[in-house]
């Protein structure tokens, strides 16, 4: 499939309207625009960029179109990663749009909402099993 902008278009761009990138690797590329969609699975050591190609993926999924920052559902382990992704993610994606990569929503022409949704496994789980324990016949409220 051919895409409008590549990882490396993306970095690059971002990069001459005034915000630091680093060009991906060939491998951090490949995670970056693999497809078919679906779900991830990034493995690999501390300090090798699994943030940085996690949020360069969002990126890349969102300025191609393929989705909104809405649908988008980033799980860490830890909180403090949580909320580094978190943040990383809505502030490269305010530079995305700051470029010129994110058009409008086109039912309303205003700029397209980049609220995303990132967290822990564990508050993730706690959050569906709030929503659905009722199904399963558990007390949410039962210690």
């Amino acid at each position: 499939m051919n895409f409008k902008y590549s990882a490396l278009d993306i970095a690059r761009q971002l990069t001459a309207s005034g915000t630091p990138m680093h060009d991906p690797t060939p491998e951090q590329q490949a995670i970056i625009e693999s497809y078919p969609l679906g779900p991830s699975v990034v493995i690999a050591g501390a300090g090798s960029g699994k943030t940085e190609t996690m949020s360069a993926r969002v990126l890349w999924l969102v300025a191609n179109q393929i989705v909104k920052p809405d649908e988008i559902l980033g799980l860490t382990f830890t909180r403090k990663a949580a909320g580094e992704l978190s943040h990383r993610i809505r502030k490269r994606l305010r530079e995305l749009r700051a470029a010129g990569f994110l058009p409008n929503n086109p039912a309303s022409g205003q700029s397209m909402d980049i609220a995303v949704n990132v967290g822990t496994y564990h508050s993730y789980a706690g959050k569906v099993l709030a929503e659905h324990s009722i199904r399963l016949g558990i007390d949410t409220d039962a210690e």
